[in-house]
């Protein structure tokens, strides 16, 4: 199956910064020279311009590695479970169609969920768009979901996410 590459540093995403979407991942990957190759574009990625600026250092940041079997993605995004810029407590979504490299990127504008607990523990969902990625028992899968993952490592988690043909949920990296 193809795989992709991703990276993944140490100190990517903590409480004083977030490197979200300056390392390189490489995906659609079907031979061993091209894992190869995709491997050391993301380990160089820790080397460019936009890292060292934006870590205001000229040391270059090590990056590690994930390989994974790429997942047929009908729709992808991430979740953040507490709004990254503190409107208020909901769960954000964002969805896009076929892979999430478009919405990391910024190529495309993604659909857009908020979600919130009810007083009654069940999930309120909100959105700004016009739905046609995600419907509403999705998007409470994803909440449901990632609200456990932050339980459970007892912080905010800024999460990525795929949906299979068949609907199935793939975390990717957190």
């Amino acid at each position: 199956a193809p795989l992709a590459v991703r990276s993944s540093a140490g100190g990517e995403d903590s409480a004083e910064r977030s490197f979200a979407g300056l390392f390189d991942t490489v995906v659609r990957i079907h031979t061993p020279e091209d894992a190869l190759a995709g491997a050391a574009r993301c380990i160089a990625s820790g080397r460019s311009s936009r890292v060292f600026e934006y870590a205001g250092t000229a040391t270059p940041v090590s990056v590690g590695l994930v390989v994974q079997t790429m997942v047929k993605a009908r729709a992808a995004g991430v979740c953040f479970t507490h709004d990254p810029a503190g409107q208020d407590g909901a769960i954000l979504i964002e969805a896009v169609e076929g892979l999430g490299d478009k919405l990391v990127s910024g190529a495309v504008r993604p659909e857009r969920w908020r979600i919130y607990r009810s007083g009654m523990g069940t999930w309120e969902s909100r959105t700004e768009d016009t739905t046609n990625v995600l419907n509403e028992a999705i998007v409470e899968q994803i909440a449901a979901e990632s609200s456990g993952f932050a339980l459970e490592f007892g912080c905010p988690l800024d999460l990525e996410w795929a949906l299979d043909r068949e609907n199935r949920l793939w975390w990717l990296q957190a």
